[in-house]
């Protein structure tokens, strides 16, 4: 069954998969940045719908950013070069993911970093999807699907 190996991606990738009336969201981190009380969070986000009967997928994704903490720095409201950071999402693009994203991971001082193949997490989907005799459409950024 189609949805039991998107399940198994999901586990692979690691993401989490949900789902609500019939739309599947996908959604794994990216990166996380800290500074002082500051954090960053990336999450690249995929949602799809399965139609049964027309035995297709319809697929979105984007790249999600949020922040929360005190901002240092010119994009601060405060004159005095800091302020307070409400929480915030912002989305980055809407179009095909392609390549790859490098973020530091936890802390700025660590060297560490993830890298995450937006495209090949499409085209594992993508191969899941036609394998199992659906065809496979991709949409901008149209979460109603």
């Amino acid at each position: 069954m189609l949805i039991e190996e998107i399940k198994r991606i999901a586990d692979e990738i690691p993401a989490e998969l949900r789902e609500d009336k019939g739309l599947f969201t996908l959604e794994c981190n990216v990166g996380e940045k800290r500074v002082l009380i500051t954090r960053q969070r990336y999450v690249y986000s995929a949602k799809f719908r399965i139609d049964e009967k027309k035995k297709e997928v319809r697929f979105t994704e984007m790249l999600k950013e949020s922040a929360f903490g005190i901002s240092m720095g010119a994009d601060s409201v405060e004159s005095l070069g800091f302020g307070f950071k409400k929480k915030g999402t912002n989305q980055t693009e809407v179009k095909p993911k392609k390549g790859t994203s490098k973020e530091p991971l936890e802390s700025s001082d660590k060297e560490e970093s993830d890298t995450i193949d937006f495209s090949k997490i499409r085209s594992m989907l993508e191969t899941a999807v036609v394998k199992a005799g659906y065809t496979f459409k991709y949409k901008l950024a149209s979460f109603g699907l």
